[in-house]
């Protein structure tokens, strides 16, 4: 952080060469939206963490690799995933851990300039639902996933205007997520495409 790179709580994914974050606590469902999103073509950076970092007026995304989490449950809803439930157990939970580019191979990007960012939430209705979101509402939700950064006293007003930039030069939204999420993941992603790429 002494060099200008700031830590973000956050999956990311690269769509079209551009950043989505995704930032989320345990059990919003970010890693749900991440894998949904990556095997339907786009690149991914992280499931779990990402670095920010200033250039001019743009925020470059770095990536900081490493493995997966996710529930069995959810993994025995992609075929592809299918083995996770057998693999290393990762901490207290239920979660198992697992390398993207096993399942995913060469769809791994180091970084990606940033352009948006959804928050998503798991809900009990049938279909998800995208709602956009003010620069102020954004801010609010994405600045406690940076903020134990945020307590080094000289580096916080760099870092916090860092994440004011991310937030300006990003479309940001609420993502719902609905039981569309993981029956009709297509049907999601569709929805997600044209309001994120739609809207250039």
């Amino acid at each position: 952080r002494y060099c200008g790179f700031y830590y973000v709580h956050s999956s990311c994914i690269s769509m079209n060469g551009k950043a989505l974050l995704i930032p989320g606590d345990t059990g919003s469902g970010k890693t749900t939206l991440c894998l949904t999103l990556l095997r339907e073509g786009y690149r991914y950076l992280s499931d779990d963490g990402v670095l920010l970092k200033r250039e001019a007026d743009k925020i470059r995304v770095i990536a900081l690799p490493g493995e997966f989490h996710i529930d069995p449950l959810i993994s025995m809803r992609f075929t592809e995933l299918e083995s996770v439930k057998r693999g290393e157990k990762y901490g207290k939970g239920p979660k198992r851990a697992f390398r993207a580019n096993d399942i995913y191979p060469d769809r791994f990007v180091s970084d990606s300039m940033q352009r948006f960012i959804i928050f998503p939430e798991i809900t009990d209705m049938e279909e998800s639902r995208l709602q956009k979101l003010s620069g102020a509402d954004a801010l609010a939700l994405f600045i406690p996933h940076s903020l134990l950064v945020m307590m080094d006293k000289e580096i916080a007003p760099l870092h916090l205007e860092t994440l004011k930039r991310t937030v300006e030069v990003s479309d940001s939204y609420r993502l719902e997520s609905g039981r569309d999420l993981l029956d009709n993941p297509v049907k999601v992603v569709s929805m997600i495409k044209k309001n994120l790429l739609g809207a250039n």
